[in-house]
C-alpha cells in the first residue's frame, strides 16, 4: 500500500457563513465513562466499474474532500480534539479554527478488495486501510478517515473515532449527513451549507 496524500480537512466556511473561530463542550458523565475504551473502527466499501488512479483522483476525491468539509461545518465539535485543561474539573472538547480539522489520508492499495469485503477474514487484515487518532500528553483527535483506492476496482473510506466523544447514534448520522451531501453537490462541487434535511440536522 502507498500513501498518497495526508492533510487536514477543516470545516467549510466562507464570507456568507463563516466558521465559529472557537468552541468548547465538556464531557458529561456516560461520556467520561466512555474514556477508558479504545477507539472504534469501521470500514465501509465502494465498488466502482471506473476507479482508476486519474479518475480517482481528479473526480471522487475532491468531491469526497469537499463534501466532508461541509459535513464538519454541521459538526463542528468533531472537527476538534479533546483536552482536559488544568482549570477544568473534566475534558472538554475543543475547537480552534488555527489548529483543527479532522485527519484524511489517502492511499493506494494492490491488495484484493473483494477478499477484503469478504465475511471470512483475518480482523487485522483490515488495520492497514484505518488511520489511528493523534494522541498526545495534552490532547487527543476525535475523528480520524483513510481513503483507499483500489485501482479499477473500488475504493474503501475507513474512520476511526474516540468513544468518549462519538457513539453508535453520532457517527451513523455523521456518515448519513456526509452522503447525503456528497451525493447533491452540483458538477462546481457547489451546494449551500443549509443543505441537510431536517432529520440530518445535528444539536450539540
Amino acid at each position: 500500500m502507498t500513501i498518497i496524500d495526508v492533510c487536514h480537512v477543516p470545516p467549510f466556511s466562507n464570507s456568507c457563513r463563516p466558521t465559529p473561530t472557537e468552541l468548547s463542550l465538556p464531557l458529561n458523565f456516560s461520556d467520561i465513562f466512555n474514556l477508558k475504551f479504545p477507539p472504534v473502527q469501521s470500514i465501509f466499501f465502494y465498488k466502482l466499474g471506473e476507479s482508476t488512479t486519474t479518475f480517482f483522483k481528479t473526480v471522487i476525491l475532491p468531491r469526497i474532500k469537499h463534501s466532508l468539509s461541509i459535513t464538519l461545518f454541521h459538526f463542528l465539535p468533531l472537527a476538534g480534539h479533546l483536552s482536559w485543561p488544568q482549570n477544568s474539573a473534566k475534558p472538554i472538547v475543543i475547537y480552534n479554527t488555527a489548529n483543527d480539522g479532522v485527519l484524511l489520508t489517502v492511499a493506494v492499495s494492490d491488495e484484493d478488495l473483494d477478499h477484503l469485503y469478504s465475511d471470512i477474514r483475518y480482523a487485522s487484515e483490515s488495520h492497514p486501510y484505518l488511520s489511528p487518532l493523534s494522541v498526545s500528553e495534552t490532547k487527543a483527535s476525535i475523528l480520524s478517515f483513510q481513503i483507499t483506492l483500489f485501482p479499477n476496482k473500488g475504493f474503501t473510506i475507513g474512520y476511526t473515532l474516540n468513544h468518549a466523544v462519538l457513539d453508535g447514534r453520532s457517527i451513523s448520522l455523521f456518515m448519513n449527513s456526509w452522503a447525503c451531501i456528497c451525493r447533491n453537490l452540483d458538477a462546481n462541487l457547489k451546494i449551500s451549507p443549509d443543505s441537510l434535511p431536517e432529520e440530518l440536522n445535528p444539536s450539540f
